[in-house]
């Protein structure tokens, strides 16, 4: 068996075992050390975990995450889902605005920190459903 194949049975049996990923739905290609995954995930939080657990692996020099979010959340329901998931996540403001159309999600408004901006940008992107997230947000 060629090195090559041996780093692509080794990743496919990595992402088997994470709990957060489904390797059913993924493609795996190798050559000198560059993995390149492709297929689709359902968020983006899964399409991170993915290449993560690559980049770790030993014997991988680079990872290409050609990978698609195909999401199967109802899309009209995201700006509500975003709302709940920002009150459970930090001290919620109301002067933030959430926008979606489909799987991309605007943030906008003004919070006091740039903690507080990444957390709202990072409780977007995990939001089911969202594949795409600008965040506008000022830090005033």
């Amino acid at each position: 068996m060629t090195a090559d194949r041996e780093l692509q049975k080794s990743v496919l049996e990595e992402l088997s075992w994470e709990p957060g990923v489904t390797a059913a739905h993924l493609g795996v290609t190798g050559k000198d050390g560059v993995v390149a995954l492709t297929g689709h995930v359902e968020n983006y939080v899964e399409k991170f975990a993915a290449e993560h657990d690559v980049r770790r692996l030993y014997g991988v020099a680079g990872a290409s995450n050609q990978t698609t979010i195909r999401t199967r959340v109802d899309a009209i329901h995201i700006r509500d889902d975003m709302v709940h998931a920002l009150h459970r996540s930090w001290a919620f403001d109301r002067a933030i605005s959430v926008v979606a159309t489909g799987g991309r999600v605007k943030l906008s408004g003004t919070v006091r920190t740039p903690c507080d901006r990444r957390v709202a940008g990072a409780t977007a992107w995990a939001a089911p459903g969202a594949t795409v997230v600008e965040n506008d947000i000022l830090v005033a």
